[in-house]
């Protein structure tokens, strides 16, 4: 980490089920003002059925990626109750903490349940923070699926436009030039605000 504590990039749960969820995170270089450079890094992850962290339920010591992996790590979490809220941090030994998260199990299969779903994609960096996200979280939705589409080649707040991806002296497009362009726009555009 050369000298400076590694920060967090995006909280996110996915895989949900009755009993068990995937958490994931991303460490970067808190030195890095772009948030481009993912980290490996110690963590922990705490699950718990209350805001405070006083009744954890799962904790696991866990390692983020190196530079193959972008600093991300992610953990399987079994062992829960369906239909329960959780809520979730990650923490380094230095004593940062991500954001604190929170996801609903599904409940039994054998349950008959109403379930609230809902989806939205194109997610333009120039709509950062994404108001409209806000908005869907407070709806409470049991399952929520982003069908993606946030990688937009414009400049928005805090990052600007794509650069030229041809090659200075061939002006040649390159896979190589267009894949980095477009793994920067896509950090940019998932930054928190």
């Amino acid at each position: 980490i050369k000298g400076t504590t590694a920060g967090f990039n995006a909280v996110a749960a996915g895989d949900p089920s009755s009993n068990g969820v995937t958490l994931w995170t991303r460490t970067f270089d808190s030195a890095d003002v772009t948030g481009r450079t993912g980290v490996s890094q110690a963590l922990t992850l705490q699950v718990a059925t209350d805001k405070d962290f006083r009744s954890v339920v799962f904790s696991s010591a866990a390692a983020s990626g190196g530079s193959d992996l972008d600093g991300t790590v992610k953990v399987n979490v079994s062992g829960l109750n369906p239909a329960t809220t959780y809520y979730y941090r990650f923490a380094t030994v230095g004593g940062d903490t991500s954001s604190i998260g929170q996801f609903r199990t599904a409940p039994l299969a054998t349950s008959a349940v109403a379930v609230k779903i809902g989806h939205s994609g194109d997610l333009d960096g120039l709509m950062r923070p994404y108001p409209a996200m806000a908005a869907v979280a407070s709806d409470n939705f049991d399952v929520f699926i982003m069908n993606g589409d946030n990688i937009y080649e414009t400049a928005s707040t805090g990052s600007p436009a794509t650069p030229a991806t041809k090659d200075a002296e061939t002006g040649v497009v390159t896979q190589q030039a267009l894949l980095d362009a477009y793994r920067i726009k896509y950090l940019e555009n998932v930054l928190p605000s």
